[in-house]
């Protein structure tokens, strides 16, 4: 069920419709997801964290949308170069944490390749979103001509938009693959499902039993 809403809300991300709504609805969705996996590890606790930062943020942006288009036009290249900066800044720590989180948990259950793409997006996330707020605030560099700063927000938007689609393929690989613990097998007709969801079990299970039996024999050695 995590997985599920947090790849619907990494989809909303894309932008298909008006972005100020789709924000609103991507940060909620993704908050719900991260709720139910943040008792996993602690990159999904500060995921959780971050999206709720993501939908506070989302929600004065879309104030501030509102306004301008109701009552005035907003001129101030300051103030629209600091929602850019700090939207992508939100969007990168938060992509950043949630695929750890996920990286850290498929290698919990034995997937070591999707582990490994789980890594690499998080990665990536770093030079996509400083790329983004290059080329959103053209202002801050004053040495960027008006054809290199074009160029620079094509390419953001490019890479943008690709790290999404990969980002999103990343989400579906654990959403297929992963079953939570809570998940009934009932709930599949699929045998790989219920054989996916005893595994998990199994190892987050038998790594909580190890965690709570080093610490009950540190007490012991003090």
């Amino acid at each position: 069920m995590g997985f599920g809403l947090l790849l619907a809300g990494y989809f909303l991300l894309l932008d298909v419709a008006y972005f100020l709504i789709t924000d609103i609805i991507a940060a909620a969705l993704i908050a719900l997801a991260l709720s139910k996996l943040s008792y996993l590890n602690r990159g999904f606790k500060t995921a959780l964290v971050t999206s709720f930062v993501f939908l506070a943020f989302s929600l004065v942006e879309f104030g501030i949308g509102a306004y301008d288009m109701l009552f005035s036009s907003i001129e101030n290249p300051a103030l629209i170069s600091g929602i850019a900066i700090v939207k992508h800044v939100i969007l990168c720590t938060l992509s950043l944490t949630a695929f750890e989180g996920m990286r850290e948990v498929s290698e919990e259950v034995g997937l070591a390749s999707h582990a490994k793409k789980c890594r690499t997006v998080a990665y990536l996330a770093l030079p996509v979103y400083v790329l983004a707020i290059i080329a959103e605030t053209p202002s801050l560099f004053s040495w960027m001509s008006t054809y290199l700063a074009t160029i620079m927000g094509v390419a953001s938007m490019l890479a943008t938009l690709v790290y999404l689609i990969f980002a999103l393929t990343a989400i579906f690989g654990c959403y297929a693959k992963i079953c939570m613990p809570e998940e009934k097998k009932t709930t599949s007709t699929s045998k790989q499902k219920k054989e996916n969801t005893e595994s998990f079990a199994d190892a987050y299970r038998r790594q909580r039993e190890e965690r709570e039996a080093a610490k009950a024999q540190r007490k012991k050695s003090k």
